[in-house]
């Protein structure tokens, strides 16, 4: 609405990020989209920004954008914004954007699982390198840990290769000890025991 002196009033790209947020999580994809392209178009911070946080919120709009596409299949699409994302992270720590990319890329099918597992490998070595220096992981963090080893669980499954049940094994039954509470790899596990004729135990177990 018009406010005194007859001026349209023109929203920040923070009221916009916020708008576009909350779009995603009211299941709004069309608001997603049309809030957050307005954020990433922005040249320059608002007054009282960083240039961190405006990075971090070009990243976040890119990183929400991608997820929207990802949701309709539209996976090239949000290929590109999770590159931009990455490109975009002030720190290079988002590894939950890094892993969603890996994802995204393993989705395009196998031609793109090496470029997926070079995500993978950045996720697996910076939350070592936080495990080594704090000493434990937050839950978030072991999460995206397993959700890491788990895609290449994944991968080996879909790539089909003669001893995958054996490479599934060999890459879950570590996660499982680590992060028990992490159902999806406990279930794949599982998936890969009952594949071999010798596993119905160990798989019901």
């Amino acid at each position: 609405e018009p406010i005194e002196g007859g001026q349209r009033h023109s929203f920040t790209t923070i009221a916009l990020y916020v708008r576009g947020i909350a779009a995603h999580y009211a299941n709004d994809p069309e608001k997603v989209k049309d809030y957050l392209t307005k954020v990433i178009k922005a040249t320059q911070p608002e007054a009282g920004d960083t240039d961190n946080s405006f990075r971090r919120r070009a990243a976040n709009a890119h990183y929400y954008i991608g997820i929207t596409e990802l949701n309709f299949g539209n996976t090239q699409k949000a290929v590109d914004c999770f590159d931009q994302a990455n490109m975009l992270d002030p720190d290079g720590t988002d590894f939950l954007t890094k892993l969603v990319t890996a994802e995204a890329y393993a989705m395009k099918g196998p031609d793109d699982f090496g470029r997926a597992k070079e995500f993978i490998t950045t996720v697996e070595t910076g939350v070592d390198l936080k495990k080594d220096n704090e000493g434990n992981l937050a839950t978030f963090y072991l999460h995206l840990r397993s959700r890491a080893v788990l895609m290449q669980a994944n991968m080996a499954i879909v790539k089909r290769e003669k001893s995958f049940p054996q490479v599934v094994k060999q890459l879950l039954e570590q996660t499982h000890e680590d992060d028990p509470g992490y159902y999806y790899a406990t279930v794949t596990l599982a998936q890969a025991y009952h594949a071999q004729s010798d596993g119905g135990d160990k798989a019901r177990e």
